[in-house]
């Protein structure tokens, strides 16, 4: 409840701030666009426009590899169209969560988030294809498939509705963290499981024979120290951030999905905004996304021997265990529709 109280009012705060910069340059109270605020000129001459992005993410803390690109990304605007568009960056889920944020986005009530793929699915089925288990090889395949033919496909699957990708940061490699120990797929039958949204993860969870039941990500703390859940996939990231090794220290590397991190505009906010400045927001977020990738693994390495080195176990399936992951896992049978989509990131060259 106190999180919900805390995202409304900050939507409400985002709402009176975005009509009061319109309100203050002669635009329409309420209409769908960033918001902005004019400088003065000189004499005679128009004043110059300036625009103001607001840009939520879920990610916990300064350090989390969300906030790290979300400010290299408004560092990057700024410089590009020499600080007549920034970006205020809205972390630690202070606008509610990922989902909550994709609406607001929608509605045109949030200019930007980042946030996984995955939360798109209600929006666009398709993009359920992008977590089947074991599609992409290792993070080199997946961006070669971000950065060519397949990212291309999935911008226009979010531009019909409503969404331009800007870019896509990474958010981490998917394992299985547990109270228990976890080598093989009968060592988690039975447990109470924290299931992402989508069909995929259905169908996931079904296979391993896990009882799954959704939980927001900020009340799975205190979720595993009940014993209401057991069981959760995890980045590493989420894990070190929000302390979930403290109370279910057995790591599985399972890498059975890897999820993107898409940093996405409203359409219309981003159509409303001049063309050079299109242009910069397009390249800031392209050239941010290098920058956060590499952070993202390299503090990935660094906060696993940490948490190592205060109890975590991180298990590394033998070749023979990670088939036994796969067997179970196959569920592509259960999704022909995306066949093509599984061609494609086939046939990608890395």
């Amino acid at each position: 409840m106190k999180r919900r109280l805390i995202s409304v009012v900050s939507i409400t705060l985002l709402l009176v701030l975005s009509l009061s910069a319109c309100s203050g340059t002669g635009g329409t109270a309420g209409s769908t666009g960033p918001a902005d605020a004019s400088s003065s000129g000189s004499p005679g001459t128009a004043p110059a426009k300036t625009y103001t992005l607001r840009l939520g993410h879920e990610g916990q803390g300064e350090t989390h590899p969300y906030q790290y690109g979300a400010e290299q990304f408004a560092k990057l605007v700024s410089e590009k169209t020499d600080g007549a568009v920034s970006i205020e960056i809205y972390g630690n889920a202070s606008l509610g969560s990922q989902k909550e944020m994709v609406e607001m986005v929608y509605t045109g009530t949030l200019d930007i988030v980042e946030n996984v793929f995955s939360v798109f699915e209600s929006y666009c089925p398709d993009i359920g294809s992008l977590v089947l288990p074991f599609m992409f090889d290792n993070l080199d395949h997946y961006w070669a498939c971000m950065d060519g033919e397949l990212g291309e496909e999935i911008s226009g699957w979010l531009s019909e509705r409503g969404f331009t990708m800007l870019a896509v940061f990474q958010n981490g490699e998917i394992g299985l963290e547990s109270k228990y120990p976890v080598e093989v797929p009968k060592d988690v039958k039975g447990l109470k499981f924290r299931a992402p949204d989508g069909q995929v993860a259905d169908a996931i969870s079904k296979n391993l024979g896990l009882n799954g039941t959704s939980l927001a990500l900020s009340e799975l703390y205190s979720a595993f120290q009940l014993g209401t859940i057991e069981c959760a996939s995890y980045q590493v990231p989420n894990v070190y951030s929000y302390g979930f090794y403290e109370v279910a220290p057995y790591f599985c590397e399972l890498n059975y999905q890897i999820m993107g991190e898409p940093v996405t505009i409203n359409t219309k906010v981003f159509e409303s905004l001049p063309e050079e400045y299109r242009t910069a927001l397009v390249e800031a977020a392209r050239e941010a996304a290098v920058l956060q990738r590499d952070y993202a693994q390299q503090s990935v390495k660094t906060w696993r021997d940490e948490m190592a080195g205060k109890g975590a176990t991180f298990y590394y399936p033998s070749e023979s265990e990670l088939s036994q992951w796969k067997d179970v896992m196959n569920i592509y049978d259960q999704f022909p529709q995306w066949q093509s989509v599984l061609e494609l990131v086939k046939s990608t060259k890395y």
